[in-house]
């Protein structure tokens, strides 16, 4: 049986490893082979990397950032790695990018249906506002679409990823705000619709995928009349990050939980809320743990 190099003590030259066999030959120890470290990348996008021996154990590398705005992370104090003996660098690998937050990297698209104008003032004066106050907007950070829908998407009413990326927070809240409350004649309220609605939105206005985070938000106050499992899923496949907020009359109206997990996959991404009440939870805070935590996957496109 074959010595385990993970098993050597990675800050230590020609350490031991111990092989765990069977026979005579068991425990038996061998000087570890040092090994190299993952190549790092010759170009560093915003900033530069100098390296004293490539990525041979021992080589230290020393990272700056260029970029206006742009700071190392995840540790801007980490401006050095080093190679150890046992393959892996002393730091996580870095990359240069802007303070997460206010940036974040994020196509955020809202699926809203109200059943009248009061219901679609409560969501952008409660939810709206926070997320369009608290991030910075543009190419480099997010960018906001808010969709209408009932029995159908209604794209007359709607606030575009291309017009966002163009304004301020004042600006997308002035786009926001001046929604008015549409529906179709039938009365329908299909979601699954609007999710198919969605998804093509992305695919026509994806910027990198590997460097942003697609989010599709459903904010409703009615269940779905059409399927929502398949187009969620779809979303889901794509790569794209699903939440779903009913918003309901008060704590005694009943609600179809099983929808509400089919649209968002994942129990955590639910929120159901009071109309006229403060939130208990807040899907942006999610949202920025889950990029900020990660912004140099998004750098390197290795989500």
């Amino acid at each position: 049986m074959g010595l385990f190099p993970e098993q050597c003590n990675d800050d230590r030259d020609s350490s031991l490893c111990t092989c765990c066999c069977t026979g005579s030959m068991c425990n038996r120890n061998e000087k570890c082979e040092p090994r190299n470290c993952p190549t790092v990348p010759s170009t560093f996008q915003n900033g530069a990397v100098k390296c004293s021996d490539s990525n041979k154990p021992g080589s230290i590398c020393e990272f700056t950032c260029t970029g206006e705005d742009f700071t190392l992370q995840p540790s801007p104090e980490a401006a050095s790695s080093q190679c150890l003996p046992g393959g892996r660098w002393s730091q996580p690998e870095q990359c240069c990018a802007k303070p997460c937050p206010p940036y974040l990297p994020m196509d955020y698209i809202v699926l809203l249906h109200a059943k009248d104008q009061q219901t679609l003032d409560f969501y952008t004066e409660a939810f709206g506002h926070s997320i369009l106050t608290t991030y910075k907007h543009g190419q480099d950070s997010m960018r906001i679409a808010l969709i209408q829908f009932s029995g159908a998407p209604h794209p007359e009413m709607a606030v575009t990823l291309n017009q966002t990326a163009n304004m301020d927070a004042a600006g997308v809240l002035k786009a926001s705000g001046n929604q008015k409350h549409v529906k179709t004649a039938d009365g329908k309220v299909n979601t699954g619709a609007a999710l198919t609605y969605a998804l093509d939105l992305i695919k026509r206005h994806v910027r990198d995928p590997n460097r942003h985070v697609e989010v599709v938000d459903v904010t409703t106050d009615a269940m779905s009349d059409d399927d929502v499992t398949g187009p969620a899923q779809a979303l889901r496949d794509a790569g794209v990050l699903t939440f779903v907020r009913y918003i309901r009359r008060d704590s005694k109206e009943s609600y179809n939980l099983t929808q509400l997990l089919e649209i968002a996959g994942d129990k955590n991404r639910v929120s159901i809320v009071e109309k006229n009440r403060k939130p208990a939870k807040d899907n942006s805070l999610f949202l920025q743990s889950y990029v900020c935590d990660n912004i140099c996957r998004f750098h390197y496109g290795a989500v």
